[in-house]
């Protein structure tokens, strides 16, 4: 994968995301793939939490119309 394709796949820093994962284990290299599957992974799971919580705030809200 060449460096041009990367910012089109995914959406988050993979700088930050590299670095948080040589600070939170104890592997000191981590592979260009490894951070960018870490990062697709999170960027779905921050979709899926936002749909969810979209889904759940119309459903209080039909629930309770006046707050």
């Amino acid at each position: 994968m060449s460096a041009e394709e990367t910012p089109e796949v995914v959406g988050l820093p993979l700088g930050r995301v590299r670095r948080l994962m040589k600070d939170a284990t104890h592997i000191r290299a981590v592979t260009q793939e490894a951070s960018l599957l870490v990062t697709k992974a999170a960027e779905l799971f921050v979709a899926s939490l936002t749909a969810r919580a979209t889904c759940t705030a119309f459903r209080d809200h039909e629930a309770h119309p006046s707050v």
